[in-house]
């Protein structure tokens, strides 16, 4: 019987894939196929999981995650794209916020939980869509969080967010 998940030939991004939830997802990607590319804002830690996952034989690279405004991820995408000839898969994972009472809660609290939750997965799927188009295949995945169901105390702001990325999905 064919593995049903089988990524071989096939190139992922994936947004904070340097540990946790991230790097599972790279991990298994990689084991079925697929060419990875790890973007983490913390480089070594991305680099550390793709040196481990390339001593196995797979094939990963890790990137420096510049930021997830709109101008950093079609960068990102566009990197991609050229470095690896095509662009199958993104899966958007990073996130997290400041946390703040909504009495604390202020203007740039709020727009960097948007930013890195919600508009994030806004401009990479922007950015990879003609990439996508152009292969005939693409798929984008992203991560939210039960947050976006039951807000916690200090969270709103998350919470929202996450609501939206659920509306995205």
């Amino acid at each position: 019987m064919a593995n049903p998940f089988d990524l071989t030939g096939r190139t992922a991004l994936v947004t904070g894939g340097g540990r946790g939830i991230g790097a599972a997802i790279v991990t298994r990607f990689a084991e079925a196929g697929a060419s990875v590319v790890i973007a983490n804002r913390t480089l070594d830690v991305a680099e550390e999981l793709a040196t481990e996952l390339s001593a196995r034989g797979l094939s990963v690279r890790a990137v420096a995650l510049a930021g997830l405004a709109r101008p950093a991820l079609h960068a990102l995408v566009g990197d991609a794209v050229r470095k690896s000839g095509r662009l199958d898969i993104v899966v958007h994972n990073a996130g997290g916020c400041p946390w703040a009472s909504v009495e604390e809660l202020d203007e740039d609290k709020l727009e960097e939980a948007l930013a890195v939750n919600l508009k994030a997965c806004f401009w990479l799927a922007q950015a990879a869509a003609p990439a996508m188009r152009a292969n005939g295949f693409g798929r984008i995945l992203v991560t939210s969080s039960v947050s976006a169901r039951v807000a916690m105390a200090g969270g709103a702001h998350y919470s929202a967010a996450k609501a939206g990325v659920n509306a995205f999905i």
